[in-house]
C-alpha cells in the first residue's frame, strides 16, 4: 500500500513539473530597466611639488551600454582655495586631461581647504573638498640593498623610514620612489647602460594596508616602518652604480582610502572567490576622487 502511495505521489510531481516546463517553454520575459543617468567622474591627485596640476574627467555608462566610458570634453574644471576661485583648468588635447601650469611648485599651506568643481551641460556637477595635510619630514631613511629575504628565500631590498607623527591628527602616509641603475658592459668597458625602475613597496607592518600607512596605533610618536621590494638588480652593488629617490608623503584621508580600495580591486581581479570591490569615491556624484599629497624627498 505504501509503495502505491509513493508511486502516485511521484506521478503527480512529474506531471506538475512537466506542466511548468511546458508553460515556460518559449516564454519571453521582458524586464524594463530604468534609463541610466550618466555622471561625471573626475580624478585628481595634486602633490606639493607639482608645477602642473592635472585633472582627468570621465563619465559613467549603463551596464548594458556598448560604448566605452570616454573622457569628457568641454567641461568646466575649477579649483577653489578657502572658498575663492584659484584656478580654471584648460583641456590639453595631447594628454586628454585638464591642466593648469603654475610655473612654480604647487606648495599648498597646511590647513588650507581646496575644492575641485567640475561641471558640464547635461550632467550633474561634481565636487570634492580636501584639507591640506601637515608636512612630515623623515627623521631618517635607510636603503639596504638585498637586506632581507621573502618566504621563499629570495632577496629583498629594504627601506627603513623613521619619522615623528604629529599628535591629535588622523595621519596617512604613502611611500614611493625609483632606483637608477648604471653599469658597464662586461665585454666592452667603453659601453655603459642605464635604466630606471620604480619601487613597489610591501610591508608586514600591521599599520600598512595595501599601500597606505595609518597612524591609528602610534599617534604622536616616533615610528619606524620597514618596507620591502624585490631588487632592481642582481649581483653585488660593486658591479653597479646605484642612485635613486624615495618619496615619503603625507596624504589626505580621501587619497589614502582610494589607494587602498584600488589595490584591493586589483588583488581581487580574476579571483572567482573574492568579494567584489567598489572603488572609493569622495565626490558629490559618487564617482571619481580628489586627493592631496605633501612629500618629503630623500635621495640616495
Amino acid at each position: 500500500m505504501n509503495k502505491l502511495k509513493i508511486g502516485l505521489i511521484a506521478i503527480v510531481l512529474i506531471t506538475v513539473f512537466a506542466s511548468c516546463e511546458d508553460m515556460f517553454r518559449g516564454a519571453v520575459l521582458e524586464v524594463e530597466l530604468p534609463d541610466h543617468e550618466s555622471k561625471l567622474a573626475p580624478y585628481a591627485f595634486f602633490k606639493d611639488t607639482d608645477s602642473i596640476l592635472v585633472v582627468k574627467v570621465g563619465k559613467s555608462v549603463g551596464i548594458l551600454d556598448s560604448v566605452n566610458p570616454d573622457l569628457v570634453l568641454d567641461a568646466t574644471v575649477e579649483l577653489y582655495k578657502n572658498g575663492s576661485l584659484e584656478h580654471t583648468f584648460i583641456y590639453n588635447t595631447v594628454t586628454n586631461s585638464y591642466e593648469v601650469d603654475l610655473g612654480r611648485p604647487f606648495a599648498p599651506a597646511a590647513g588650507d581647504e581646496y575644492e575641485l568643481r567640475v561641471s558640464k551641460d547635461g550632467f550633474e556637477s561634481a565636487s570634492a573638498t580636501q584639507i591640506v595635510p601637515l608636512a612630515v619630514q623623515a627623521d631618517s631613511v635607510e636603503y639596504v640593498e638585498q637586506g632581507g629575504v621573502d618566504q621563499f628565500g629570495e632577496p629583498l631590498d629594504v627601506v627603513n623610514v623613521t619619522f615623528t607623527d604629529p599628535a591629535g591628527v588622523n595621519n596617512f602616509y604613502e611611500f614611493s620612489g625609483f632606483v637608477n641603475i648604471k653599469y658597464t658592459d662586461p665585454f666592452d668597458t667603453t659601453v655603459t647602460y642605464e635604466y630606471q625602475k620604480p619601487f613597489y613597496f610591501e610591508s608586514n607592518d600591521p599599520n600598512f594596508d595595501n599601500g597606505a600607512l595609518s597612524d591609528a596605533t602610534f599617534d604622536g610618536q616616533q615610528y619606524t616602518i620597514r618596507l620591502e621590494t624585490y631588487p632592481a638588480f642582481w649581483g653585488g652593488s660593486n658591479d653597479f652604480e646605484i642612485s635613486g629617490v624615495i618619496n615619503f608623503s603625507s596624504t589626505t584621508t580621501g587619497y589614502a582610502t582610494f589607494i587602498k580600495s584600488l589595490n584591493d580591486y586589483w588583488n581581487a581581479d580574476g579571483n572567482p572567490f573574492a568579494e567584489p570591490v567598489i572603488l572609493y569615491s569622495n565626490t558629490s556624484t559618487g564617482l571619481g576622487v580628489f586627493g592631496l599629497l605633501v612629500t618629503d624627498i630623500y635621495e640616495f
